[in-house]
Order: C-alpha cells, then sequence, then structure tokens
C-alpha cells in the first residue's frame, strides 16, 4: 500500500475540511509516519507534501481555516517561523485555556493573580497550584496568560 493510499483512508473529507480521523497529538494536530520520514510527522506537512510538494528547509505548513486536525491541501500553505508564531498568537493557540497543554484555565490563572494582588507570596500560590515558583512569576509578569488582565502586584 502506497503512503498515499495509507494517508487517504484516514481522512474524512467534509465540505470544507478533510479531518484526520487517525492519531490526534493533545496539541490538536494529527501524526503520521510517511516511508520517506524516520519517525511520524504532522499530517497535515504529510498532506502538504503528498498533494501540493516539497516543503522548503526551515518553513512551516499553516492553516487558512483554523481546523488543527484538518490536511485539505486546499487549506494549507507555507510560511515563514515567524508567520507561524503570529498566526498561533492571532488564534490565540499559544495562550490560555484553548490550548490543549495547558495545565490551567483561565479561572485558574485569575485566582493566582488574585492571591497575589492581596499580598500571597509567591511560593505559597505556587504550592496551592501545583506550578513552579519561575511559572508563576511569568504568569505574574504577564509573560505567560498575558491576556488576562493583571491587579495591582
Amino acid at each position: 500500500m502506497t503512503d498515499f493510499d495509507r494517508f487517504i483512508i484516514k481522512v474524512e473529507k467534509t465540505e470544507s475540511c478533510w479531518h484526520w480521523k487517525a492519531y490526534i497529538h493533545p496539541n490538536g494536530y494529527g501524526r503520521f509516519k510517511p516511508s520517506w520520514k524516520k519517525n511520524t510527522t504532522w499530517a497535515h506537512r504529510v498532506s502538504y507534501e503528498l498533494f501540493v510538494g516539497n516543503i522548503p528547509d526551515g518553513m512551516c505548513v499553516l492553516h487558512h481555516c483554523d481546523v488543527r486536525r484538518c490536511v485539505n491541501p486546499d487549506h494549507l500553505y507555507v510560511g515563514r517561523p515567524q508567520e507561524n508564531y503570529r498566526d498561533v498568537r492571532v488564534r490565540l493557540r499559544a495562550a490560555g485555556e484553548r490550548n490543549g497543554a495547558a495545565k490551567f484555565n483561565d479561572a485558574d490563572v485569575e485566582a493566582m493573580l488574585g492571591m497575589l494582588s492581596c499580598g500571597a507570596p509567591r511560593a505559597t500560590v505556587a504550592i496551592l497550584f501545583d506550578t513552579s515558583y519561575h511559572h508563576l512569576s511569568q504568569i505574574a509578569r504577564g509573560e505567560r496568560w498575558g491576556f488576562i488582565q493583571r491587579g495591582g502586584r
């Protein structure tokens, strides 16, 4: 069976998106192991290579749609890492509870910030929320979860 055959049987085509039906990584993107790669890779990148062509070194494959498991080649395009990062930020994928890898939800972070603004020591808040002092400090400075309103501390 060819890579194309193995790939296409794992796709559910809808009117717009092609949904990946096989393994979905916790970040929401599909994974696939083509014969030309040593390890599994992102299914949307494989789709681009199968249907469009090679991906230049150092480039990313981005989605026009906002559906991570979509592998429709018409929805995919090549972009620089900076464009990928900007896309992630615009769609809030790197921040907040929409990120599938997030340890906290928005309410947790608001509670942490509320405790800090009331004078609770960072070490205590870190222990209560089972996180590191460093991670909590990044949240307090707005380096993580920066979109959540901060109080006076």
